[in-house]
């Protein structure tokens, strides 16, 4: 995290977090989501306008987080910003220039442990990391297939290494959201009330 953006948040430690405003799609990008625009609908406005300012692009990545119970936000200044997820908190690129697999995250870091993999019930692959649970993105699907092996019983296996003994079960037609316990769509809790 930003050293300027740590000590704004000591500056001012009590500025209320938001919800529902930033969105992450499948592919890595960021789409901003104003829900105070005139007339707003979730249907024709939900998804947002895509941030293209390589400035604030390079500083939403570097002040990417994850909350103990699954939730994901973008610390912006003293102010946390939680993020809405079309699929995973990560999005994940595959690096061939390593004899293990290795992963370049969205945000530009590195994953090189492979923990987990699943596919849901749409197709999507994802693969649960050091850095946390990341889908690869379509464009790089083809890639995947040289690293994976179907067993004479029909079970896939994902191999960590180019070894076909150093493999991980592949869990199939899954929610990986439930699975490995992240947020989509983190909202405000909601406060008791005081009667």
């Amino acid at each position: 995290m930003d050293e300027l953006v740590l000590q704004a948040m000591v500056r001012w430690p009590n500025v209320p977090a938001a919800w529902g405003w930033l969105r992450l799609d499948r592919r890595g990008q960021w789409f901003i989501i104003e829900r105070s625009a005139p007339d707003f609908t979730e249907q024709t406005h939900g998804l947002g306008s895509i941030v293209r300012n390589e400035r604030l692009l390079d500083f939403i990545a570097r002040n990417y987080e994850q909350e103990t119970d699954g939730a994901w936000y973008f610390q912006n200044g003293p102010q946390r910003v939680f993020v809405d997820l079309e699929l995973a908190p990560l999005i994940l690129r595959i690096d061939n220039q390593s004899d293990s697999l290795t992963w370049v995250t969205h945000t530009g870091d590195y994953a090189y442990q492979t923990l987990g993999a699943a596919v849901d019930i749409l197709g999507n692959v994802y693969i649960k990391t050091e850095r946390g649970v990341g889908v690869i993105d379509d464009r790089h699907l083809s890639r995947i297939h040289d690293w994976l092996i179907e067993r004479a019983d029909g079970q896939l296996e994902l191999m960590t290494r180019r070894d076909p003994r150093k493999t991980i079960a592949v869990s199939l037609d899954t929610e990986p959201a439930q699975l490995w316990g992240y947020q989509k769509t983190p909202r405000e809790p909601v406060k008791p009330s005081t009667i």
